[in-house]
């Protein structure tokens, strides 16, 4: 596809071309949004046979080749149609950060976590939410006000590193979410204690399962706590010094671990992604989220089924 067919691609993602820019968008190859348009055209004759070869598939692998193949045809519309929904729901909400973080190649899948994760909450009414809100001397990714108080969410996305298998990976993930979050809120000592914060773990690209964000991040979570001289510390490397800081809840300051996947459905040959979770609340937490606020964020969020 050349660039006359990219322009005329991007006119059917009105907010994509609105925040990025046409010109700025050709001029930028190797970013996601260019890919994802050049590779976006799909062939409905194609796709209606395999279809039809799923539905006539008798073993459960002829399936799972096809929906395979499915999948890899139609993911870059499927990107396209997320994030311009995700663009246009959010509006009024979107700020220069933003914009500036999606240009950013490093960036961009995970500020659309982030957009994602805020377009579930504000469909199901909850729109007293921020991007990027400021925190003491820093920022975290999103705020929602759910029920009667403030939730404050970090989103992080691992993606599958080459030569290292799933369970070395998984030993990794705890280590990389726990010091990416720690390592933003060491200059926000002044939050602690006064909101909730849950980390949220996308593991779409990764090759990691929501079980695995349950029983070793959450662990590993558990294991940190606030020292008020020193900050955020991992009670496994100083057990020996303070024993009872362990003990002392109120020295624990995260409240939850979310693990976040996205899947891929369509509606009449409109392929786009739904978004689902699984809470893992921390109960010891000092401050923890109410029933109340669990019923909400589990209710809101469809289960993941697929790991």
């Amino acid at each position: 596809m050349g660039e006359e067919e990219i322009i005329a691609t991007l006119s059917h993602y009105s907010k994509i071309k609105e925040k990025f820019g046409e010109s700025w968008i050709l001029k930028n190859p190797e970013h996601p949004i260019y890919l994802h348009l050049k590779n976006s055209e799909v062939s409905f004759n194609e796709i209606d046979k395999l279809f039809d070869n799923c539905k006539k598939s008798k073993k459960g692998a002829e399936m799972l080749v096809n929906i395979l193949k499915i999948e890899k045809k139609v993911k870059h519309q499927a990107y396209l149609n997320h994030l311009n929904k995700c663009l246009m729901v959010l509006e009024q909400y979107i700020n220069k950060k933003t914009i500036q973080d999606l240009k950013n190649l490093p960036q961009f899948y995970k500020t659309i976590s982030e957009l994602e994760l805020a377009e579930i909450f504000y469909r199901e009414g909850y729109t007293d939410l921020e991007l990027n809100p400021n925190i003491g001397n820093g920022k975290l990714d999103l705020k929602i006000r759910l029920d009667k108080r403030d939730i404050f969410f970090e989103v992080t996305t691992p993606d599958v590193y080459p030569g290292l298998d799933g369970k070395n990976y998984a030993q990794k993930v705890p280590d990389r979410a726990v010091d990416k979050f720690t390592e933003e809120l060491t200059q926000c000592s002044n939050l602690f204690g006064k909101s909730p914060i849950v980390i949220c773990i996308n593991i779409t690209e990764s090759d990691i399962t929501k079980d695995e964000v349950e029983d070793s991040v959450k662990e590993e979570i558990d294991e940190i706590f606030l020292d008020p001289k020193k900050g955020p510390i991992n009670i496994g490397r100083v057990k020996a010094e303070s024993q009872v800081m362990k003990e002392d809840k109120n020295s624990l300051f995260i409240s939850g671990v979310m693990a976040l996947e996205r899947e891929l459905t369509n509606k009449k040959y409109y392929f786009y992604h739904i978004v689902k979770g699984e809470l893992y609340p921390i109960s010891s937490s000092k401050l923890p989220l109410t029933n109340k606020e669990q019923d909400i964020i589990n209710n809101i969020l469809p289960k993941i089924t697929s790991h």
